[in-house]
């Protein structure tokens, strides 16, 4: 059965678009209507059903009457016009022009003309200037050409059309060349210069064409604003202002991607903290920087890195292996607050802006080991992290534009000088209350976009879904570590100036070789220690640093520091005692140093002391009761940390330690080897055996040199200031002083 579509009354002589050409309704025959072309002979013959699905599809446009002379472009913009779009004005005039053509359908019913309809409707609104009879047909013809459409009576003036510039040529080509040249560029001329520039080439060219010099009059200022405001806005602020600046105003803001996981990605980002901090001895120091690791699915903070380091491989490694291991130092360092931060685990997804810390060929590595993958965003475009940016600004506004010491995001010279007087804070007390305000403020204040706190929609995620387990430490160490080609010789490994030995390196060592290559990782803010991987039985190796002494808690940087000071002064060598006498006085001068009034104090030399902590990892801080605490304490593993002040657990330096098999080769096993022991000063032998003279007996092995060490009480010893160990550090070191 053939479904029958009802008439379609399209009046004879009506003009319609038909997907851009226009035709007249030149007669209808059954159910079928023919439409003329008015230029051409190309006959178009449709039935109701398929100018009912044209219609509907946008492709057929009725645009008024054929008789009527009025140009395409008006009638379509009529079409493309909305009401509610046009102003007030227009509408009023609208609504007035359908009352008189109401009155004029009704003058029947009342027994009036329509001269006496048209008096008796101005008379009851009052219209003081009443339409004419011509005026209310022309009218009236619109509406039923228009199909009833009240758009069709608009005023020209309320359609949008382009304005028809009545220039000479020459002026017209002239004026677009100067907008061009002058006034969309960075120099960002106004345009009132741009008009000033015009009107002198003008001059000229009237000199030149004397015959039309009457025509080659300087254009308006207004007409050179018409013409700027017909240009592609984009277009306009992308050549005055840059690209970057025509991105950022005219980007569309859409939602970001969703995720349905804790830790299905990490976002990790560094900012510089609005406030100086001082130190142990009341010197105000530089901003310090703020490494952030934010959960992307529940705007938990993972873990964070609060410290003077500038954003770089270490600052990020430590952020991430805060994030990844659990948060057992909070309850212990700061008892004061009240939530538990459970957020610790594996991420599947790292994403990171392409700043030097993150764009390397290191990070991919390191992250491939961890099971994570990288995702770097776009360079100078920090809305693609709008995150973690987000929770920058809530740590700002919450905390630390509330201390003192602060600069409010302000970097004028009068306010940084006042933030410098009113400095009272040190780092550590930074780092305290950045916890604070984290676990306890942040993690409990309802998220606007999340409807529920962070910490909620975190505990509700790992109950539905859970995380992945983090490694041990030493193995989350050696994954976060940097890599590196190194050469074995038959005296161990050459790295940093300084030799490290293993007994277990003879076994990487082929049998008719003195040496090999050999991939080497190392912490990068502690090169004591580094693992030597062995492929072959798939495992690290660990490896000491011949001179303890100097290399415990001393950065790659720091080293690197050292070694170019130390060579400078005494003209290319580089001795061990050299390298003591370097450290001794690099820390007596960081504690004796005095700070002129108001300037900052650079902690560029002694950033080792103050690192922050991770997981279990107790190094280098204050315990909430004012004690501080060890620096030269490790881990929680040595003698001096409270939970292990009873067992006894400490080792002599310089005992082989077992070696680590990769973490995703195999599964962690702890043991009494893995326990490294507490700093203790000792008298350093004023020489070493030279790595290019190694002693003749037999075939040489690659052993751990073991310097002479102060046993150690089980208890835990005495916390003394940072001070006194170093000021005696620094008289040991004077002790052998070369003559």
């Amino acid at each position: 059965m053939t479904a029958e579509y009802p008439r379609i009354n399209l009046p004879k002589g009506t003009a319609v678009l038909l997907d851009g050409r226009e035709y007249i309704v030149d007669e209808r025959r059954d159910a079928k209507v023919l439409f003329r072309p008015r230029v051409g002979d190309a006959f178009q013959v449709l039935a109701d059903g398929d100018i009912a699905r044209l219609f509907y599809a946008g492709r057929l446009v009725t645009v008024g009457a054929a008789d009527r002379f009025q140009a395409v472009e008006e009638l379509l913009a009529r079409q493309r016009v909305s009401l509610e779009a046009v102003p007030e004005k227009y509408r009023k005039k609208v609504e007035r022009r359908l009352a008189y053509i109401a009155a004029a359908r009704e003058r029947r019913l009342a027994g009036l003309d329509l001269p006496g309809a048209i008096g008796a409707k101005a008379k009851e609104r009052n219209d003081a200037n009443p339409p004419s009879v011509r005026a209310v047909q022309k009218w009236c013809t619109l509406l039923y050409a228009a199909g009833g459409d009240a758009r069709a009576l608009l005023p020209r003036c309320a359609l949008p059309r382009k304005r028809r510039r009545r220039l000479h040529p020459l002026v017209d080509r002239l004026m677009a060349e100067y907008i061009d040249r002058y006034y969309l560029t960075l120099d960002q001329r106004p345009l009132q210069e741009v008009h000033g520039f015009l009107a002198t080439a003008l001059g000229d060219e009237r000199k030149k064409y004397p015959d039309i010099a009457h025509l080659l009059v300087a254009p308006h200022l207004a007409t050179l604003a018409r013409y700027v405001a017909e240009l592609d806005p984009y277009h306009v602020m992308a050549r005055r202002l840059g690209e970057r600046a025509a991105d950022l105003h005219f980007r569309i803001k859409n939602r970001g991607p969703r995720y349905t996981r804790p830790l299905e990605a990490v976002y990790v980002d560094s900012t510089k903290i609005d406030v100086f901090p001082l130190d142990e001895h009341g010197r105000v120091c530089e901003r310090p920087w703020l490494t952030l690791v934010l959960d992307a699915y529940s705007r938990c903070v993972a873990g964070f890195y609060l410290g003077p380091d500038e954003p770089s491989w270490m600052t990020v490694m430590q952020a991430l292996r805060n994030a990844i291991a659990p948060k057992d130092y909070v309850r212990i360092l700061y008892p004061g607050i009240r939530t538990e931060w459970s957020c610790f685990g594996r991420p599947e997804r790292i994403i990171c802006d392409t700043g030097t810390e993150h764009f390397n060929a290191a990070m991919p590595l390191a992250m491939q080991a961890l099971g994570a993958d990288v995702e770097f965003t776009p360079a100078g475009k920090p809305w693609y992290r709008g995150m973690v940016e987000r929770v920058f600004r809530t740590i700002n506004d919450g905390l630390w534009h509330s201390l003192h010491g602060t600069t409010r995001s302000n970097l004028r010279d009068e306010d940084e000088a006042r933030a410098i007087a009113n400095a009272s804070h040190t780092i550590n007390d930074l780092r305290w209350l950045l916890h604070k305000f984290i676990i306890d403020v942040y993690h409990n204040s309802v998220h606007r976009e999340l409807g529920a706190p962070p910490l909620r929609i975190w505990q509700e995620g790992c109950r539905t879904f859970g995380v992945r387990p983090p490694p041990s430490e030493e193995q989350l160490t050696i994954l976060l570590a940097k890599t590196r080609p190194c050469r074995l010789q038959h005296y161990g490994i050459d790295l940093f100036g300084q030799i490290y030995r293993s007994p277990e390196l003879s076994v990487l060592m082929p049998a008719d070789a003195t040496s090999c290559d050999v991939t080497v990782k190392y912490d990068p803010s502690d090169i004591s220690k580094i693992w030597v991987l062995d492929a072959a039985r798939r495992r690290f190796i660990p490896a000491l640093a011949d001179d303890q002494e100097y290399t415990r808690f001393l950065s790659e940087e720091q080293n690197k520091r050292l070694r170019a000071e130390v060579r400078q002064r005494s003209g290319g060598e580089c001795t061990a005692d050299d390298l003591h006498r370097a450290k001794a006085e690099l820390f007596h001068d960081y504690l004796n140093a005095r700070q002129p009034k108001g300037r900052l104090f650079r902690l560029k030399s002694v950033r080792s002391i103050y690192n922050m902590p991770f997981g279990s990892n107790l190094t280098g801080h204050v315990a909430p009761d004012g004690r501080p605490a060890d620096p030269f304490a490790d881990d929680p593993y040595s003698s001096g940390h409270p939970a292990l002040a009873a067992t006894g657990a400490s080792a002599a330096r310089g005992a082989p330690e077992a070696a680590v098999a990769p973490p995703e080769l195999a599964p962690p096993s702890p043991s009494a080897d893995d326990i490294r022991p507490a700093m203790t000063i000792a008298p350093v032998s004023p020489r070493r055996p030279s790595p290019r003279h190694p002693p003749a007996s037999g075939r040489p092995v690659p052993t751990q040199a073991a310097p002479a060490v102060s046993p150690e009480p089980a208890a835990t010893p005495d916390t003394s200031k940072l001070l006194d160990r170093i000021l005696d550090l620094a008289e040991t070191m004077h002790v052998y002083r070369k003559p």
